[in-house]
């Protein structure tokens, strides 16, 4: 997912958070806490892809 700003460029969104996970065990226990914390929180791949992690807030002009 992008944002992008009035020109139509991709920008980074401000409150991106990115992890990095060593083990899979790491990733797993880091997206239980973000479900618990955040009621808006969307998961992602479901399994693929455990080594990294990251939040930021979606808006309007988020392309998805």
């Amino acid at each position: 997912m992008t944002q992008l700003d009035e020109n139509r460029n991709m920008v980074i969104p401000t409150d991106w958070e990115q992890k990095t996970f060593t083990t899979e065990l790491q990733a797993r226990a880091w997206e239980q806490l973000m479900h618990s914390m955040k009621n808006d929180y969307r998961g992602g791949t479901g399994g693929a892809g455990w080594r990294y992690g990251y939040t930021y807030t979606i808006t309007p002009f988020t392309k998805e």
